[in-house]
């Protein structure tokens, strides 16, 4: 068989974005406004292009979780647009969520200015390197 990546859009009553959409990511998050999943990976919005001004999102980590963040890529306006991840705020290039074990929700938040390449965070493990045999 084959298998296909089907992302349902629900509209939720309450912390909903402008657009009213609640996505289900793979890894059993829900992202909430412009940021978007990518199998156990969520991207921030344009990702790996620059994000956008004034954009936020909330990306509810699901109940019991016991995975830890890993950030392939982490680059945002120092101080000014940050991921916060466990009540800390995460910003610039030097600092990430990396290896933080995420309980209850993440959220985005990007001021008016000076936008970056933005971030992409994954729940899970990173894949080994292959070895040569």
């Amino acid at each position: 068989g084959t298998s296909a990546l089907v992302v349902d859009d629900v509209v939720s009553g309450d912390g909903v974005d402008s657009k009213g959409l609640a996505r289900q990511a793979d890894a059993g998050w829900t992202v909430t406004g412009p940021c978007h999943q990518v199998e156990n990976c969520i991207l921030s919005p344009n990702f790996p292009e620059k994000y956008g001004s004034k954009q936020t999102c909330e990306i509810t980590v699901p109940a019991g979780n016991t995975k830890r963040l890993y950030a392939p890529s982490f680059a945002t306006e120092y101080h000014h647009d940050y991921l916060k991840v466990n009540d800390r705020k995460y910003s610039g290039s030097s600092s990430s969520p990396a290896g933080v074990t995420p309980t209850g929700t993440i959220t985005w938040s990007a001021d008016y200015s000076l936008n970056n390449a933005g971030w992409q965070i994954c729940l899970g493990e990173v894949a080994p390197a292959s070895v040569p045999t």
